[in-house]
């Protein structure tokens, strides 16, 4: 299975235009794949998440339910990020959605 991994931040309630260009034309690549999201932001990047899951759905790449949403106000200071303990069971969550998702495609 291949992988590809795309962090972006939440920019206006939305998703970064240059890597939504980005996305646009290298998407045929990525065409019936499974994905999943982890957000940042004032709000976890959830807004930027749901507006990701319509972009893919029409790559017809398929998303899985779990999803990371990381504070920029709690989880990152000056001394770097530190995520919450329940990150940990969240990622493995996410991570195991894929994998499973994968499989059923292939």
């Amino acid at each position: 299975m291949r992988w590809v991994r795309v962090r972006a931040p939440e920019y206006n309630h939305g998703v970064p235009g240059a890597l939504k260009n980005a996305v646009d034309v290298l998407g045929s690549e990525w065409v019936g794949k499974p994905i999943g999201f982890v957000g940042y932001g004032s709000a976890g990047g959830v807004r930027a998440v749901e507006q990701w899951r319509q972009i893919v759905g029409n790559l017809s790449m398929v998303d899985v339910r779990a999803q990371l949403e990381i504070s920029l106000f709690t989880e990152f200071s000056e001394e770097g990020f530190t995520p919450n303990e329940r990150r940990v069971e969240e990622i493995t969550t996410l991570l195991g959605q894929v994998v499973e998702m994968g499989k059923k495609l292939a």
